[in-house]
């Protein structure tokens, strides 16, 4: 269910994304999986995930794992769920999308030390 932004609480987050190529004989030659991980910039700590296109399973499976949870951790948390408990054709997928997602968090890491995010005023 898509939201307005004047129905998304106010807080100061990230996206960071991630995709792989769905194998050619299940997406066809050109779907792509994508995962979104929002961060929360200030404690570091992930608000939500998102997986496109839509498998809920996946996506169940990655909140109930990381949400909450230091965004640090994703090797640790989305990434060893994926590979102990996601059983599906979309399996090397998924853990490249989210590999992908947290390469970029790592990156954002390198550029915004978590010491000026938080000293941001609200």
């Amino acid at each position: 269910m898509l939201r307005t932004d004047s129905e998304q609480p106010n807080r100061d987050s990230a996206l960071f994304g991630g995709t792989a190529r769905l194998p050619t004989s299940l997406g066809g030659g050109s779907t792509v999986l994508s995962i979104e991980v929002e961060v929360d910039v200030r404690s570091r700590s992930v608000l939500a995930v998102h997986v496109s296109p839509d498998l809920p399973g996946l996506e169940n499976l990655l909140v109930s794992a990381m949400v909450g949870r230091a965004a640090g951790d994703i090797p640790g948390t989305g990434i060893l769920t994926i590979k102990a408990r996601y059983f599906s054709p979309f399996r090397n997928a998924a853990n490249a999308a989210l590999l992908h997602a947290w390469e970029a968090f790592v990156q954002f890491e390198k550029k915004v030390p978590a010491e000026i995010a938080s000293a941001r005023p609200a």
